[in-house]
């Protein structure tokens, strides 16, 4: 996994904080724990298919709390 600067970990962090705790937590799972969706769903005991919704919600919310700082990225 890719190292990230103080500055951008900061701004991605804040980002996450915004995102609503069901797509925070799929997301945190996926991105930070490595794990596939598959394994969020048979973790949480949420259906595969809820887990594929919330982590697309959640990486567009992303996007748009992001796309701003996209230059200080």
């Amino acid at each position: 996994m890719a190292v990230i600067s103080g500055s951008r970990l900061q701004i991605i962090q804040e980002a996450l904080g915004d995102l609503a705790p069901e797509q925070r937590r799929v997301l945190h799972l996926a991105f930070f724990g490595g794990c596939s969706h598959i394994e969020i769903a048979e973790k949480t005991g949420i259906p595969l298919g809820t887990i594929k919704s919330r982590i697309r919600a959640g990486m567009m919310r992303m996007r748009e709390l992001l796309e701003p700082q996209i230059g200080t990225l």
